[in-house]
């Protein structure tokens, strides 16, 4: 008989094991399921942040380009025109220099 209720007694004892592995494991699935439900996976296109909605495009300072110099504009305009004249079959079509 003695055998008998220390069996139980075992038997009670990892009863109560399982049971407090079972109640963290079920704090643990509600708190991720809470957590996935306030916060839902966001799907698509990434929400623009507060600050560019602010701001209008305009009031970003624009890069200043380097002119070209006349030289430079010269030798663009006829190399311009080669590659339209071989394009239409007309040849080299340069200008003497």
């Amino acid at each position: 008989m003695a055998e008998f209720a220390s069996a139980l007694d075992a038997l009670l004892a990892e009863r109560e094991k399982a049971q407090k592995k079972l109640d963290a494991l079920n704090r643990a699935i509600a708190a991720l399921s809470e957590d996935q439900e306030t916060s839902p996976r966001r799907r698509g296109r990434r929400p623009k942040s507060a600050a560019t909605t602010t701001a209008s495009p305009s009031s970003k300072p624009k890069r200043k380009r380097r002119p070209f110099s006349e030289a430079t504009k010269a030798k663009m305009r006829e190399a311009q025109r080669q590659r339209r004249a071989k394009e239409k079959g007309q040849g080299t079509g340069g200008s003497a220099q």
